[in-house]
């Protein structure tokens, strides 16, 4: 499978998406809550498969192999969704009934 992998077989690649996404989109989501972003993790690991070829060891089997980028990528992605703010929760805040977290005063020129 590897050498038909880094030989360009399409169908080679194709059968391994075919038989590894759907597990892979459930590994994502145990670390990001999205099923969106987790099928986005996904195919950023498919990415990641195909550039790393090269650098396949077989020190594991293919399918640990693949599984650990996912995991190292969907770790990655889930540091950066707990940073971010979506926008749908900033606008809920602006129009509730809270006082701001910041005075205007301090955005107003003096």
């Amino acid at each position: 499978m590897v050498a038909a992998l880094r030989q360009g077989d399409e169908h080679a690649f194709a059968w391994l998406v075919g038989q590894h996404h759907t597990s892979l989109v459930r590994l994502a989501l145990r670390y990001v809550r999205d099923p969106a972003i987790a099928e986005d993790v996904a195919q950023d690991t498919w990415l990641h498969v195909l550039k790393g070829l090269a650098r396949f060891e077989f020190r594991s089997s293919l399918k640990t192999w693949i599984s650990r980028i996912l995991i190292n990528r969907a770790r990655t992605r889930a540091r950066r969704e707990r940073r971010s703010l979506p926008f749908s929760d900033a606008w809920s805040a602006a129009l509730s009934d809270q006082p701001p977290a910041v005075d205007r005063e301090c955005f107003t020129p003096s």
